[in-house]
């Protein structure tokens, strides 16, 4: 199975785009995804057949099935299988 390990901050968005949009837009997450961003990534998904793994800090304060959602509503077009571990909130982080 091939596996893209997906940050979202800086990958699926940049600080230029967020510049674009105005403080209403800013509020719902939804309008944090650069869609030219989402299309590259949906263009490399079906590319590969690879599968999401979450790595980005989003991770931490949302569910599998929100982060899903969100991705649905932003045309991710694939489902995020997993997170990586937060080894911090585990006490493994040295």
């Amino acid at each position: 199975m091939k596996i893209v390990f997906l940050d979202i901050d800086g990958v699926l968005n940049s600080d230029l785009w967020e510049r674009t949009l105005d403080e209403d837009k800013r509020k719902r997450l939804e309008n944090h995804f650069d869609p030219k961003c989402v299309a590259l990534l949906n263009k490399v998904l079906a590319q590969t057949n690879a599968k999401i793994v979450l790595t980005s800090t989003w991770r931490l304060n949302h569910s599998l099935v929100q982060m899903n959602d969100i991705f649905r509503s932003v045309g991710v077009q694939a489902d995020i299988v997993d997170f990586t571990p937060d080894l911090k909130s585990q006490g493994k982080l040295l």
